[in-house]
């Protein structure tokens, strides 16, 4: 709570859109349990909103349920980003979970951005030290799309961040 009173002195026009990872037809990775990734990060991606909201950002969300407005694999990047650009967005969040092979005891979480934007660096280093401190997993650092392109960061006009929060396909 004490983050979310403090982010509360924010200039309320400051427009975040949240993007739950995958949807529709398409359900992300999944657990050995079958629960499917596109369902925990819309969870995920539900609840931060609400704390954006109570500490006085607008948010809008790519979705709030499991329902796309796109209609293929062809659409689905270009049409998140155009809903960015659409509001006028400050800032383009992107929420997903990774995974490996089962039993690999791959966790972790991980970041990727641009690294030529300052101001996104700098927040999803924010981030980055908040989500160490839960102590939850492991910390595997803030990646550049450099090396590894993300559609929705690198052509993306709004600053604009993939946040992989564990590991679906880990067993813990």
């Amino acid at each position: 709570i004490n983050n979310v009173q403090a982010a509360s002195y924010q200039n309320d026009s400051t427009v975040i859109v949240l993007d739950a990872g995958h949807g529709g037809y398409d359900n992300g990775s999944l657990a050995y349990d079958g629960t499917k990734e596109k369902d925990i990060t819309l969870a995920i991606t539900l609840l931060v909103g609400e704390y954006l909201n109570y500490a006085g950002y607008q948010v809008v969300y790519t979705r709030t349920s499991d329902e796309v407005i796109w209609s293929n694999d062809n659409l689905d990047l270009s049409t998140r980003v155009q809903i960015a650009e659409d509001v006028n967005a400050d800032y383009f969040i992107s929420i997903h979970l990774n995974a490996g092979q089962y039993g690999d005891d791959a966790r972790g979480f991980e970041a990727y951005t641009d690294f030529e934007d300052e101001e996104i660096l700098h927040m999803i280093e924010s981030i980055e030290e908040n989500l160490t401190q839960l102590s939850y997993t492991q910390n595997r650092d803030i990646k550049s799309t450099e090396e590894s392109s993300l559609y929705v960061i690198d052509k993306n006009s709004i600053p604009a961040m993939l946040l992989e929060l564990g590991f679906i396909t880990d067993y813990q």
